[in-house]
């Protein structure tokens, strides 16, 4: 627990000053921005549906690919180096960014509230719809909940098949996802669920509207509570195994590319294995000193 937490540290303090740490602030004041700029009224509701709807999934993809550039682009030798065991090492990388994910949530939730129920009315701009106290940390906790397991899935993406196609990857499944939310299959579309069972928490469907009958795209039932528990239950479950496949999944890469890197220096004792003691798979005992040089 103690190495997740240093490299938990690790990874906050490589990505502090970069463009990607700033993300969780940039993407929620740009979508209130254009919620109350463009539409007063609706700014409530637009910056609440233009939020999970598109930009809550955009800025999960990007951070999660702009956070892995540097390794990339050294081909994960820092880590090598400096994790025992590469499980902890993923695990870091999805708390750091479960919690830029939170953060962005909140601070979204936050600002919406103060805007659209103290700021606007004071304006003379009557919000179509008010969110309460409640109704906004309810909505904050479902749309990080809901949205966490897409974490692990665009941090293998990235590594896969790089920036731009998990981008559009996900971007083209979360459309998708609007499409079935407001249909009996919902609970089959992983990226129909947060649209859905928003509908009970705040009143709006996917399509923007406000979930009363005869909107377009209101089905009976679709405001039901029981879907809030349903949908919550299976995105932890999908969070859970997804993070869980994929801490293995790096832990072998990982593992391989030690075991082609080290070895040529496997019973060389006076030559120095630049993975040696960092990795249970590096098994040249004693070689240290050289880093990279070596390789």
């Amino acid at each position: 627990m103690e190495q997740v937490f240093l490299l938990y540290r690790a990874e906050k303090l490589k990505y502090r000053h970069s463009l990607s740490g700033k993300l969780w602030i940039l993407f929620p004041c740009l979508t209130l921005l254009m919620a109350y700029g463009l539409a007063a009224n609706y700014g409530t509701v637009d910056s609440y549906n233009w939020w999970y709807i598109g930009i809550l999934p955009g800025f999960l993809t990007l951070y999660c690919c702009m956070s892995q550039e540097k390794e990339k682009k050294i081909r994960n030798q820092a880590v090598l180096l400096t994790a025992e065991d590469l499980k902890k090492a993923w695990d870091a990388k999805t708390l750091n960014a479960v919690k830029y994910v939170a953060a962005a949530n909140v601070l979204l939730v936050s600002c919406s509230f103060l805007l659209g129920n103290i700021v606007m009315p004071l304006l003379q701009q009557e919000q179509v719809i008010y969110v309460s106290a409640g109704q906004n940390v309810l909505a904050a906790l479902v749309m990080i909940l809901a949205s966490l397991w897409q974490i692990p899935l665009c941090l293998w993406m990235d590594r896969k098949i790089g920036m731009l196609p998990t981008l559009a990857v996900n971007m083209a499944l979360n459309t998708s996802g609007c499409l079935t939310a407001v249909t009996g299959l919902w609970m089959l579309n992983p990226w129909g669920i947060l649209p859905r069972i928003m509908c009970p928490v705040i009143g709006i469907l996917p399509n923007g509207l406000t979930a009363h009958p005869g909107n377009t795209g209101y089905i009976p039932g679709i405001t039901d509570p029981a879907s809030l528990f349903i949908g919550s239950f299976i995105c932890l479950a999908l969070f859970v195994i997804l993070w869980a496949a994929t801490r293995v999944w790096y832990d072998r890469k990982g593992r391989k590319r030690c075991e082609n890197v080290c070895g040529p220096f496997k019973g060389r004792m006076e030559e120095t294995c630049p993975y040696a003691g960092f990795l249970d798979s590096c098994d040249s005992a004693g070689f240290r000193g050289s880093g990279f040089s070596a390789l």
